[in-house]
């Protein structure tokens, strides 16, 4: 009974230890609580830049780059939106699109990109 008890606290232990694996490498976590040093910095950032995005009409002389993606080349015809912070948009797929810099040398953006093909 003895050797039952302890062969069964020895499997479930195998099994915690290996539900516990490392993380894999590259992978981040951000909470609020970790990027409130970074909040004030974010929102000064954001006020001083805003782009243009040009979205729809036809891609010319664009670089197949992946499967289902193309980079570079120009856009022809579309429709200007121009982004500022806190903007939020959502571009179907295969729907041409461009960000054009306006009064700053950067413009950070978060993309969410789903694949379904």
């Amino acid at each position: 009974m003895k050797r039952l008890w302890l062969l069964s606290v020895a499997t479930i232990s195998l099994v915690l230890m290996a539900a516990q694996e490392a993380e894999p490498p590259g992978f981040q976590q951000w909470t609020p609580v970790s990027l409130k040093p970074y909040e004030q910095r974010m929102h000064d950032d954001a006020a001083a830049g805003s782009a243009t995005l040009i979205v729809g009409g036809t891609l010319l002389n664009g670089e197949t780059v992946a499967p289902h993606e193309k980079r570079n080349g120009t856009i022809q015809g579309g429709v200007s939106k121009k982004l500022s912070a806190g903007d939020v948009v959502r571009i179907p797929p295969r729907v041409p699109h461009q960000l054009l810099l306006e009064s700053a040398h950067e413009f950070n953006y978060f993309v969410v990109k789903i694949k379904g093909y």
